[in-house]
């Protein structure tokens, strides 16, 4: 057969265009509910195209939501899953809503939303988007339309970045923070998690974020339309400043600011490690955070992190509907839209909350029947009430995801086959295929046809595997690329298609995007000095031969002692307090520290300026650094 290999983006197939038209037949798309609920409220909108930092550069794009006035979502272009084409015609609707008196959110300048609560005196803030420049503009629709008042308060629901990044946007004084003067609160252990989830794994999980957010790729029919939770995540200045009140992680909480009572509910490992929803009684509102969106969402992202307990989320949300739910007039969450009216909120609460029980009760039934890790997304049935609702879609977790991360959660990644506990290489694995197929150009040929039959995920499985064998052969690359596109075109999950069409990029261009996000210097000193050493442990070479290194280190800025050493196995660890038998001991600032032990300042520059003291042999730290290796950011994951 003659199949044409070339690095262009290609077309819908007739097998994408048909799988994507039977989505319109399986799912209401004549409810236009959503369609209301989005326009409710509506008050104004960023008057620019664009939001920009200080030097002129563009954080954050609107005009690349004009790609969704191009068609209705039954319309959506051939390339596009039709469900995912409309959750994002209607995350194309971005400006300032009022959600009820007293309430207002900024939605869609971010990937998150930015609610402001009237307060007695000023504005409470609740969630800061991802970068000062978004939030600086959120908050100024805010007091531009509504009323020009202070910020009084901030609440940030969670430890993830796109919620506390742009504080100093909102936030103009640090130091009235730091006095106590501006309530800053946060859930149970905020600051210890913002850092722990993003350092010991960072350097992968940033990697496998390009994928998961697909910024790379263009915005348009056929490449990323955003995320499915949200559009996307902006570009600008991010910060942290640590909170002045972290919540004591009760079931029920309550807390006053500026006059107005709130009452936490504890929701730590569910969406995030730390995070926490809540109710204000006087506007009788429900604040879902991320864990009550709509979408059903990731027990395990793709990019990588802790699993979440889906039995843990599904209490949680089953918590608030018992303490709030009857009183409840209004649900708002840190994404999408909300919700009103008693009996409408009890309804998508409650289908929330059964999504999570659903997936974890039948998921876990598979899996003591005999159902196997790979077997579960095949296996695994949703109720018609549930696969209907729309705010229950896999727009950015998918139950092809979660089922997997609910047998991981309980059993692991191995399936009790020894056939699958030791796999030979991937490498290895590849040849064996070629081997097995006659030879690569049979392979090749066998690949194609398998394609050309509309076997997308079959053709890309066994070319992602071939590909390690033979990563240079330029056909195999490009056949795969097909592969994943197509696939992709036809996901339902923002995530799951980005992923797809980014892998696919990669293929073609035969070069990685290492478009990464890189911890701030302001973020790493959120993170406490265990938290930075761990790390130094993760990068320390041991097959380097290196004497039994034992240095003392005095954090003056947080007024604590730790000391390193090298054991007699060649594994850097760090403890509480100081080493007797140290060569050398140093003073400073936990950057200051972490910039000496690293070689990232030299160590005699940073003793000129005052910033570092040394007493001891510097020659400890030369040793100590010859064995620290620096993570490359372009890290391959479809080629080897």
């Amino acid at each position: 057969m003659v199949y044409e290999f070339n690095s262009s983006r290609k077309e819908a197939s007739d097998f994408t265009k048909a799988a994507n038209k039977e989505m319109i037949s399986k799912l209401d798309f004549d409810d236009r509910r959503d369609y209301e609920l989005v326009e409710r409220g509506f008050i104004a909108t960023w008057d620019e195209d664009t939001i920009k930092d200080e030097k002129g550069t563009v954080v954050w794009d609107f005009k690349r939501l004009d790609l969704f006035k191009e068609h209705e979502d039954v319309d959506a272009p051939a390339s596009v899953n039709p469900s995912l084409w409309r959750q994002g015609k209607l995350l194309s609707r971005y400006g300032l809503f009022k959600v009820t008196d007293g309430i207002y959110q900024v939605r869609n300048f971010d990937l998150a939303n930015m609610t402001a609560i009237r307060g007695e005196t000023g504005w409470i803030i609740v969630d800061v988007l991802t970068c000062k420049e978004t939030a600086a503009a959120a908050l100024s629709m805010i007091r531009n339309y509504v009323e020009d008042l202070p910020v009084t308060g901030v609440y940030i629901t969670h430890s993830h970045l796109d919620h506390f990044g742009g504080i100093h946007g909102v936030i103009e004084n640090e130091q009235d923070v730091r006095s106590g003067k501006l309530p800053l609160i946060a859930p149970y252990n905020f600051t210890f998690e913002t850092g722990a989830e993003n350092v010991i794994a960072g350097p992968m999980m940033n990697r496998r974020s390009v994928y998961q957010g697909g910024n790379p790729l263009q915005y348009d029919e056929k490449g990323t339309i955003g995320a499915g939770l949200g559009v996307s995540v902006s570009t600008g200045e991010v910060g942290l400043i640590e909170p002045n009140h972290e919540l004591e992680g009760l079931e029920h909480e309550e807390v006053t600011i500026d006059g107005v009572k709130f009452i936490f509910s504890e929701a730590n490992d569910t969406e995030a490690v730390s995070e926490s929803l809540f109710y204000v009684p006087k506007y009788k509102a429900i604040c879902g955070a991320e864990v009550i969106t709509r979408n059903q969402h990731n027990l395990l992202t793709p990019r990588g992190a802790q699993i979440r307990s889906s039995l843990k989320w599904a209490k949680v949300i089953n918590r608030v509907i018992e303490k709030f739910g009857s009183e409840a007039e209004t649900f708002f969450s840190t994404h999408h839209w909300p919700e009103f009216g008693n009996e409408n909120v009890l309804k998508f609460l409650e289908q929330q909350r059964d999504i999570y029980f659903y997936l974890h009760n039948q998921t876990m039934r598979l899996i003591n029947s005999g159902v196997t890790i790979s077997e579960l997304p095949y296996e695994f049935v949703i109720t018609e009430e549930l696969e209907k609702a729309w705010h229950t879609r896999g727009y950015y977790g998918h139950q092809w995801h979660n089922t997997k991360a609910i047998y991981q959660y309980y059993l692991g990644w191995y399936d009790g086959n020894p056939a699958t506990y030791r796999e030979v290489a991937p490498k290895v694995e590849g040849q064996n295929l070629v081997k097995l197929a006659g030879g690569i150009d049979q392979l090749i040929d066998k690949a194609a046809e398998s394609f050309e039959d509309g076997e997308y995920l079959w053709t890309a499985q066994l070319l992602g595997k071939v590909v390690f064998a033979c990563p240079e052969n330029e056909k195999i690359r490009l056949l795969l690329a097909d592969a994943f596109e197509q696939q992709g075109y036809q996901e339902e999950s923002g995530i799951r298609r980005n992923m797809y069409l980014q892998g696919a990029k990669e293929l073609r261009q035969n070069h990685v995007d290492a478009d990464i996000f890189t911890i701030s210097e302001e973020l790493s000193a959120g993170l406490n000095p265990e938290q930075l050493l761990d790390f130094l442990g993760v990068r320390f070479d041991s097959s380097i031969d290196l004497p039994q290194l034992k240095i003392n280190l005095n954090f003056t800025d947080v007024k604590e002692k730790r000391n390193l050493e090298i054991t007699p196995n060649r594994v850097l660890i760090n403890r509480s307090g100081f080493n007797t038998g140290s060569t050398v001991t140093l003073e400073g600032s936990k950057l200051i520290l972490l910039a000496a032990l690293t070689g990232f300042h030299s160590v005699e520059d940073l003793e000129s300026e005052g910033a570092l003291k040394i007493h001891g042999d510097k020659n400890t730290i030369n040793q100590l650094q010859s064995a620290l290796l620096t993570f490359e950011i372009d890290i391959p994951i479809v080629t080897p």
